[in-house]
């Protein structure tokens, strides 16, 4: 593993998503429990996220260190974990987390030469749809155009949520193949960012 990755995107689910698979595979080394910390860079210590990043793993894996909204690091702040950047503990794997990809370019020039950098664009409505499908599809099941579409302006972008409401749909519909319109209007409420989309 990498002792540093760069999570950049503004879409929550997918910085949710990427450090899940990171930790499975992390869990495989050692015991994630103990060797797992997270910091945010709004209230950030930055004396105890350097010595977490120091500090060796209880068993024989790597610790795991996340420091989420990158961004909002003061200055001072930002230069010490820079200059870890350019000496990264082996004992450590740092995951972090940046929301503005426009604030991206020193970070991904960084970690790029160190590490790995993940990227992703919020989805097209194209993309959205096709999403939507797979995971539905995932489920054993179908949703027909007039309920896809229902389901987005319901929910909106937040693919965190629209998660849970397709978990949801998958539950109601157990018994039957494609979910519809009706089920949509019936278990999916709309949410605060659906009228913005």
């Amino acid at each position: 593993l990498k002792p540093v990755y760069l999570i950049v995107g503004e879409d929550p689910y997918f910085f949710n998503q990427s450090l899940k698979k990171l930790k499975q595979r992390l869990e495989r080394e050692g015991d994630l429990l103990l060797d797992y910390q997270e910091f945010d860079a709004g209230e950030l210590d930055t004396e105890a996220l350097m010595n977490a990043l120091r500090t060796p793993s209880f068993l024989f894996g790597k610790r795991v260190v996340v420091l989420k909204r990158i961004e909002q690091l003061k200055e001072a702040d930002r230069q010490r974990v820079k200059e870890y950047l350019q000496d990264p503990a082996d004992s450590s794997s740092l995951i972090l987390q940046l929301g503005d990809p426009k604030k991206g370019g020193p970070w991904r020039k960084m970690v790029g030469a160190r590490g790995e950098v993940r990227e992703k664009e919020k989805y097209t409505w194209n993309q959205l749809r096709s999403w939507i499908r797979q995971k539905v599809g995932q489920g054993g099941k179908s949703i027909s155009g007039d309920a896809l579409q229902e389901l987005i302006i319901r929910v909106g972008p937040d693919l965190e949520q629209m998660e849970k409401e397709i978990e949801k749909l998958l539950l109601y519909y157990a018994d039957d193949q494609e979910i519809k319109k009706a089920g949509v209007e019936k278990i999916v409420s709309r949410s605060r960012e659906s009228s913005v989309f």
